[in-house]
């Protein structure tokens, strides 16, 4: 009898163990726990069953995770993702290292609104070109952006783009991965200030 015992114990003990290595490290599971506390706070007035409904998720996993009991799984992490529009890292609290290591994007650049609204003015080219050249990213670019400039990209977005309709829907996906990049950075820059005691 005590030999069984012994070995329950040890077993239970392993599963615990096993349980740990298998969880996210604290600071990403308190990232993720910190979006799901701001869903239901903003969204849904602090409503835990509505929020759990329209996420997808269970009310137990969503008190769970809000509450500190649990962490969040693989479908969990996929649902909050889907509802926020965050990638997975950006729900982790990943950010990017360095976002001046990022290729710059043309409509980030000093200069860009202005110079737009001067190539709109002149109605040299259509206005969906100016979008979608404002959403490309390169190596290499001017520091201040011209209207020159900013023609010569529309131009060259007009001549490579297959449809208008393909070409917005680019430029849809390129603005939401701009934003969670931007949003990385700014949660890495944020990190690195000293918190004040």
């Amino acid at each position: 009898m005590y030999i069984s015992i012994q070995l329950l114990a040890s077993r239970s003990v392993d599963a615990v163990t096993e349980r740990r290595t298998k969880s996210l490290p604290a600071e990403q599971i308190d990232h993720v726990r910190s979006v799901a506390k701001r869903i239901v706070d903003d969204e849904f007035a602090g409503n835990l069953k509505q929020a759990a409904d329209k996420l997808g998720i269970t009310y137990s996993t969503l008190y769970n995770l809000v509450s500190g009991a649990g962490g969040a799984g693989n479908v969990t992490l996929q649902r909050l993702s889907e509802h926020t529009g965050l990638s997975i890292d950006d729900l982790l609290g990943r950010a990017v290292d360095d976002p001046n290591d990022l290729m710059p994007i043309y409509g980030n650049i000093p200069g860009w609104e202005e110079s737009a609204a001067i190539v709109r003015a002149a109605g040299k080219v259509p206005e969906w070109t100016i979008e979608a050249a404002a959403a490309m990213a390169a190596v290499v670019a001017p520091e201040r952006a011209t209207p020159e400039f900013v023609l010569d990209a529309a131009q060259f977005a007009a001549r490579h783009a297959t449809s208008r309709d393909e070409v917005m829907a680019q430029v849809r996906k390129l603005q939401k991965s701009r934003k969670a990049i931007e949003t990385r950075a700014l949660r890495k820059l944020e990190a690195k200030k000293p918190k004040a005691t």
